[in-house]
């Protein structure tokens, strides 16, 4: 499923050093948890730490995240599972536009994981 918020699977090369460090071309590296886990631990632990309510809005794959420090700012993400595993997501954070990953998306996972919100699978 690709919605309009999903991230785009195109051949485009990124630009910067720092796009082409998190670059996978046509998505042959997906979204991996594991890999964020692993990796960049900064990120996880973030997300780990980090004080926010989770609630599904709309559409099964769209959250809104809100977090309790920083005056209970408001985040929209898109994550869901599809029926080979991959996941495809999107959130309106700065970090996922630099990294295509980001502790939101982590912390809906983590939720996931725990039962507290479910992740839809196609």
């Amino acid at each position: 499923m690709n919605t309009a918020e999903s991230r785009s699977l195109s051949n485009a090369r990124p630009d910067t050093d720092a796009e082409r460090e998190f670059y996978s071309p046509a998505a042959a590296e997906p979204l991996s948890f594991e890999l964020i886990r692993e990796k960049y631990t900064e990120i996880w632990h973030a997300a780990l730490d980090a004080d926010v309510t989770i609630s599904q809005k709309g559409r099964p794959d769209l959250f809104l995240l809100s977090h309790a420090q920083g005056g209970g700012q408001l985040i929209n993400a898109s994550l869901l599972k599809t029926a080979s595993g991959v996941y495809e997501d999107w959130c309106c954070c700065s970090q996922f536009d630099e990294h295509s990953h980001c502790e939101h998306l982590c912390a809906i996972r983590q939720h996931d994981a725990l039962g507290l919100v479910t992740i839809p699978e196609t």
